[in-house]
């Protein structure tokens, strides 16, 4: 799941006072949005939660987002490639 040459980039701005948790709900969102009912919300809401854990405290809170968007985004793809 990559992004089209040309489209604005998921997480391009940090919304003041953002935490943790928005960056999770804000991804999860929109990976719901964009995969429709081709995934589950189970299956999502785990890879976010997952890729979070890997990244928490290893990338600065301003990229978090970007970065939890990413690596939630591929594992999923990942997972649909491998069906």
């Amino acid at each position: 799941m990559t992004a089209m040459k040309g489209a604005p980039r998921p997480f391009d701005t940090v919304t003041a006072g953002a935490t943790a948790a928005d960056s999770v709900a804000d991804v999860a969102e929109r990976l719901m949005a964009e995969l429709g009912h081709s995934v589950s919300l189970a299956t999502v809401s785990d890879t976010v939660l997952a890729a979070y854990r890997d990244l928490a405290g290893q990338v600065p809170g301003t990229a978090l987002a970007e970065l939890l968007y990413r690596l939630a985004s591929q594992r999923l793809g990942d997972r649909k490639a491998g069906d």
